[in-house]
């Protein structure tokens, strides 16, 4: 029988619901598997024990008179440490917002607890959502990068710290980390999921996210999220087809390659029809006006602060400020141009297939701690601000995790949780959980 620490989003709901077990008690199973747990990860950034178990206790009053807030009443989330929470210091991954204290949640936040879900903590993340990177190892092998920046909420996932963790994604920050842990992780379309109360990183590129062990809970903590300002839609009734890129994989080592080719064998025998697509000349144009845009919007957020406190700057960020700094108004606006035509471009694509397929990163896990990963495979995508998920699909010979990358239609989630559900079922590779024995947890 399963631990409740091991139970998905889902599964644990369920079981409070029904009585088997009650909030206060799961919570309890989280905090203890977490002390045992993240003194060698280093996941959480803090931890809010006392206030959640007030609002566990509330829940379970709430649950005694028959009254239950959503479809989340009493289970634990984690929350990287960029989006407000109120009365719980939010600083971004850094010691430059050090007492940061917000006065009320962020909308994120406040959906998630409407529907019941209790506040767990914050979680470790590179600085401002950079490249300077969060003390978090990777639960696969504590000697390689949990990816950022979203490290400490996929660590904490795959880890069984808790059973699902918000992100954000400018360029790869929610599917790059998953795929490193061995988890699912879901960028929505770009809006779908309010950004009030986010500490930006792009204003224009910010995505919210979800991560978790399982597809139908990122389903669930996408649908609690995105609430009323979505209408949700049914996965097509259509055998799913799914494109292969024409071009861009030169950069993925063999064992990537090796297990998204297995992947596609998995999804052709369960009936989906694998086409090749030609990807607009424009595709790499597009990756590239994001970067400018990231950078430009970035300086601009940054600019302030980094004159009056430059000392204090984290060093990859200072670089990164002080680079976008330079580019000119005339180069943002190109920029945006060629993004905003080059996302029509991408979107005639997506429009003749149900989901495009990558692999969600180039290599494994790369070893260190400083090197959080290449996005190459996710920021076209992010600066389109189409949806994409990452999915577990095999691992290297190292032991490491392998992800693939679905990408679908503006506002068509849906398609990547069929597409989801379907290579789950025929993989099983979302059940296989990081042993943690290299990573320094006895």
């Amino acid at each position: 029988m399963s631990q409740p620490f091991q139970w998905g989003t889902v599964e644990a709901a369920q079981q409070i619901r029904t009585g088997r077990i009650s909030a206060r008690e799961y919570l309890r199973a989280l905090l203890e598997r977490i002390e045992r747990v993240d003194p060698a990860l280093q996941a959480w950034a803090r931890l809010a024990g006392d206030r959640a178990a007030a609002e566990a206790a509330r829940c379970d009053e709430e649950a005694a008179r028959g009254s239950w807030r959503g479809p989340l009443h009493g289970v634990p989330i984690a929350i990287k440490d960029n989006l407000d929470t109120a009365a719980l210091e939010t600083n971004g991954g850094t010691d430059l917002l050090a007492g940061n204290i917000p006065s009320e949640d962020s909308e994120p936040v406040r959906r998630l607890c409407a529907a019941g879900a209790i506040v767990l903590g914050k979680t470790a993340m590179t600085a401002f959502a950079a490249m300077d990177p969060a003390p978090t190892r990777n639960p696969w092998n504590g000697g390689h990068t949990p990816g950022g920046s979203s490290s400490g909420s996929a660590a904490a996932v795959a880890a069984q710290m808790c059973s699902a963790a918000l992100g954000s994604q400018t360029a790869g920050s929610v599917l790059r980390p998953a795929a490193y842990c061995g988890v699912v992780g879901l960028k929505p379309t770009y809006d779908a999921v309010s950004r009030k109360g986010l500490l930006p990183c792009a204003w224009s590129m910010d995505h919210i996210g979800a991560i978790a062990r399982d597809i139908h809970d990122v389903e669930l903590v996408f649908t609690v999220l995105a609430g009323s300002d979505r209408k949700c839609r049914d996965g097509d009734a259509a055998p799913p087809v799914v494109g292969i890129p024409d071009r861009g994989f030169e950069a993925a080592d063999p064992e990537v390659m090796s297990a998204f080719k297995r992947a596609l064998e998995v999804l052709t025998d369960a009936g989906v029809r694998v086409v090749p697509v030609r990807l607009p000349g424009g595709f790499e144009a597009l990756a590239a006006a994001g970067i400018i845009i990231m950078y430009a919007e970035m300086a601009a957020f940054h600019r302030d602060r980094l004159r009056r406190r430059a000392a204090e700057f984290p060093p990859r960020l200072r670089v990164l400020v002080e680079a976008g700094l330079q580019i000119s108004a005339a180069d943002y606006v190109n920029a945006q141009r060629i993004r905003s035509i080059e996302s029509v471009e991408l979107s005639r694509v997506l429009d003749a297939v149900t989901t495009l397929l990558t692999p969600t990163t180039s290599t494994p896990a790369p070893p260190g701690q400083s090197n959080t990963g290449d996005w190459r495979f996710n920021l076209p995508f992010s600066a389109s601000g189409h949806p994409a998920i990452t999915l577990p699909c095999g691992f290297a010979k190292s032991g490491l995790p392998v992800g693939m990358q679905a990408v679908a239609a503006h506002a068509r989630e849906d398609r990547l949780f069929a597409l989801g559900r379907l290579f789950q079922e025929r993989s099983g590779w979302h059940e296989h959980r990081a042993p943690l024995t290299n990573s320094g947890v006895h």
